[in-house]
């Protein structure tokens, strides 16, 4: 016999709300006993009511903050403690890839509810319609600034970027990072004020005021610095930039309470970023896989292409790219004479008219599968933009299928 639907056979059950269990009121022992005494009682359904964040005023679960949320003050204490989640507890890495996936597959409606509690929280909790127009309509640039300044928002910044440190300054607590700055062609004049900024070593201002913070963090040799501690900077990916990231994420690590011995000791795993850094075998070469988007991504990697390996380039110009191409006229690539180049992508042929004007002798290939054709054996860079970097990993990830 098929097994019995719900709504096959006439069940007893009880309404009842978990705030009017004996004791606390909370999902805890309480709702346990509970639950027994319904299975013994023969009753097969529990309706528990809304089960949301409520307000002060009224407590009613029918006039909620959120119907996706669930009330905080329904968590029972003793229950937190035996399963190992009290509120100042470290997660463990268990827990924390748990809880990090449980935040991504909620983020549609997790993301806007803690924007508005923080928000809801400066306004002294008063209802939304209530707040200032900007903040009512959700306006992006009022929210930042509001969310800024929440004792709460902590902000982990380049110090040595002008235009980043500008937007940071809002914060109430923001932590400054020596991370070096290798593209600043969006930043000659003040984002405040308009005037051109002043650079000096190490740092830069503005006659308004604005100017490089003292660091809190900074790198020096393969280390990073703090007023207290001096940590190593190990890591396994490439290039200034990279340390220059790491350093950010240490930093923020060590914000939210994880160790610094913990974190540095993460950092040195990482020896590939969704695709990026990658080594793949394709017969007789070995193709570095790197990504670069705009300007600002190929000054960072200057220091990866020292070596004067062969080179190929791929362009595309898609709605993730952007569909104007001219900022590849920013890219230095006269850095890059002494090496073989091959332009590829569907924007091979603007790739190519810069390569040309560069200085640059190379081919232009289309097709990236064929561009590599006309290298050599051996160790290659590949340097693409966005959409050209996943198409060629995927291009490449089939042909490995293809042929065993």
């Amino acid at each position: 016999m098929p097994q019995d639907q719900p709504f096959d056979v006439r069940r007893a059950g009880v309404l009842l709300h978990v705030t009017s269990l004996p004791g606390s009121g909370r999902l805890g022992p309480a709702a346990y006993e509970f639950v027994d005494f319904l299975a013994e009682a023969g009753c097969t359904v529990w309706q528990v009511l809304p089960l949301v964040p409520v307000h002060d005023g009224d407590g009613s679960p029918y006039n909620s903050l959120s119907s996706m949320a669930g009330n905080p003050d329904l968590i029972d204490e003793a229950m937190t403690h035996q399963f190992g989640m009290t509120a100042d507890a470290e997660l463990s890495d268990e827990q924390r890839v748990q809880y990090d996936a449980w935040c991504s597959q909620h983020a549609e409606w997790l993301d806007p509810y803690v924007e508005f509690m923080a928000l809801r929280e400066l306004q002294g909790d008063r209802p939304w319609q209530e707040w200032d127009p900007p903040l009512r309509d959700r306006e992006r640039a009022a929210v930042g600034r509001a969310l800024a300044r929440h004792p709460s928002t902590v902000v982990v910044a380049n110090a040595d970027d002008p235009m980043v440190v500008s937007a940071a300054a809002l914060a109430s607590r923001p932590i400054w990072v020596a991370a070096g700055a290798s593209w600043l062609g969006d930043a000659s004049s003040c984002p405040r004020c308009g005037q051109t900024l002043t650079f000096t070593e190490p740092g830069w201002q503005c006659v308004c005021g604005l100017s490089r913070p003292t660091p809190d963090w900074w790198i020096e040799d393969s280390k990073v610095y703090t007023a207290d501690a001096v940590l190593p900077l190990d890591i396994r990916l490439p290039g200034q930039v990279n340390r220059s990231n790491a350093a950010m994420a240490l930093a923020a690590a060590c914000a939210v309470g994880i160790s610094a011995d913990q974190a540095a000791s993460a950092l040195r795993e990482v020896d590939v970023v969704a695709g990026r850094y990658a080594v793949v075998h394709r017969g007789g070469q070995d193709l570095r896989m790197l990504l670069a988007k705009n300007p600002a991504g190929w000054a960072g990697m200057l220091s990866m292409l020292s070596e004067p390996r062969p080179l190929l380039v791929i362009i595309n110009a898609r709605e993730a790219d952007g569909r104007d191409t001219s900022w590849l006229w920013d890219v230095p690539f006269e850095h890059f004479g002494s090496r073989q180049v091959v332009a590829s992508g569907e924007r091979a042929a603007d790739l190519g008219v810069r390569l040309s004007y560069a200085g640059l002798d190379h081919c232009t290939v289309a097709d990236p599968l064929a561009a590599l054709e006309t290298l050599p054996p051996g160790q290659i860079d590949v340097v693409a933009n966005y959409t050209a970097f996943h198409q060629f990993r995927r291009r490449l990830s089939r042909e490995r299928e293809a042929t065993g």
